[in-house]
């Protein structure tokens, strides 16, 4: 019942910040304004930057959420200490160049906007359109589309690790790599995530090893 000063003076100076629902059977960041009051029900994160929503909302932190959160039912509950604080970032997502940087950025940007109008010309939820990205069936330009972009951010995060060697191999699989979850997907396959695991931890324990 407390307001929660830290985050609010976190959000100071940004216009906007990323944000994503505790508990939820989709995984989907969004962009909010921060002149709003935010709800325990949702995760924020204090940035508004576009290649930040891209690491986010790209196929490697997913798989790296679904590992290690705990699930209610089919769905996945997102917490900051399981999902972000122990997830490590590229580094050069945060220190390489601008043009680099940009070009994540980019990309991110074209998935966010190609999603909202997928959104509004189907008056539809994320949830509902999460279930269309997943459904092999659904051959609809627009979502073929937003698979493409899938495809390509996560290519850019795999670019900013240095891991272009890696082949995520996206395609419609029975369950997704991670706990908690049925039926046919669109996701990186199981070899390419155990090898996405395995790099994943390494880095974990060597930015650790960092840490005074």
């Amino acid at each position: 019942a407390e307001r929660q000063s830290g985050l609010y003076r976190a959000l100071e100076g940004l216009d906007t910040c990323i944000v994503k629902t505790r508990t939820s059977s989709t995984f989907a960041f969004v962009l909010l304004p921060t002149d709003v009051i935010f709800d325990t029900s949702v995760v924020v994160i204090a940035s508004s930057r576009l290649d930040i929503f891209g690491v986010l909302q790209s196929c490697i932190h997913e798989f790296w959420a679904r590992y290690f959160s705990p699930t209610l039912k089919a769905e996945l509950i997102y917490s900051p200490t399981d999902c972000v604080r122990n997830f490590p970032f590229p580094m050069d997502v945060r220190n390489r160049r601008a043009v680099e940087r940009a070009r994540l950025a980019k990309v991110a940007n074209q998935f966010l906007e190609l999603r909202k109008k997928c959104l509004l010309s189907r008056n539809a939820g994320l949830t509902k359109l999460s279930k269309l990205f997943h459904d092999e069936g659904c051959r609809d330009e627009d979502v073929v589309c937003l698979r493409s972009l899938q495809v390509e951010m996560d290519s850019e995060v795999l670019a900013a690790y240095g891991w272009q060697d890696l082949n995520l191999d996206h395609g419609f699989r029975v369950g997704a790599a991670g706990a908690g979850h049925a039926g046919i997907r669109y996701a990186i396959s199981q070899q390419a995530a155990s090898e996405l695991l395995k790099r994943l931890g390494h880095l974990n324990r060597s930015y650790s090893a960092r840490t005074p």
